[in-house]
């Protein structure tokens, strides 16, 4: 990969992360209103459904997030070579 392409999947990445870091906040706050709020049945298990969604999401933006890493590393490796 040249130092252009790996620029072009850093800036999609962190694209990536900042709607995933929004829409966990968004299910993770909704849905620990649902739990804190909720009086039927339904709001809680919507609740505690939307908490594990927005754990996977916060998964998703990590994982993202390594690999940026590894990539800006893979840059500096590159740039080195030059």
């Amino acid at each position: 990969m040249d130092k252009d392409s790996i620029k072009e999947k850093i800036s999609c990445l962190r694209n990536e992360m900042t709607h995933l870091w929004g829409t966990t906040f968004l299910f993770g706050g909704t849905s620990l209103m649902l739990l804190l709020r909720g009086i039927s049945g339904v709001e809680h298990l919507m609740g505690s459904l939307g908490l594990i969604v927005s754990y996977f999401l916060f998964r998703a933006y990590f994982i993202r997030y390594e690999e940026i890493k590894r990539l800006i590393k893979k840059m500096e490796e590159n740039s080195h070579e030059f």
